[in-house]
């Protein structure tokens, strides 16, 4: 893909993922209920994940400690926390618009502690939270 590609792709993603996470004046309680939609639901969406995960780590095609999960718009974040309390991955990054999910999921981490794991959790625009984590990453 040429450089100029690069750019209109990029372009084109930040454009739909700030669309994807607008809200209007009127879409408070809306924003409430899509959040609430998505609450509790990592265990039924990473089972399949967890099993692909356990069987790379058994024919030692991947080491847990070199996996970091990724949750992007993960609500409050119970994906990503099933993730990390059920496999020996011991990190976790979760993208949140929503600041309610993010706190959340901010709540919930605090517990990855005693197991020795840590959920870093980035709140606001997906775009702009990968900036972010790649800062949060090198230093």
């Amino acid at each position: 893909m040429s450089q100029n590609n690069n750019g209109a792709f990029e372009n084109l993603l930040k454009a739909l993922l700030r669309e994807a996470y607008r809200h209007d004046a009127e879409g408070a309680n809306s924003a409430q209920d899509y959040q609430q939609s998505f609450a509790n639901e990592g265990k039924r969406k990473v089972a399949f994940i967890k099993e692909d995960l356990q069987k790379l780590f058994d024919r030692k095609k991947v080491r847990a400690e070199d996996v970091v999960a990724l949750s992007i718009g993960g609500a409050d974040g119970s994906d990503v926390l099933e993730i990390l309390n059920t496999t020996p991955i011991t990190h976790g990054i979760l993208l949140e618009y929503n600041t309610d999910a993010a706190q959340k999921a901010r709540d919930a981490a605090v517990a990855l502690g005693a197991q020795g794991k840590h959920l870093f959790v980035f709140e606001g625009d997906a775009v702009a939270s990968v900036d972010k984590v790649e800062k949060n990453s090198t230093s």
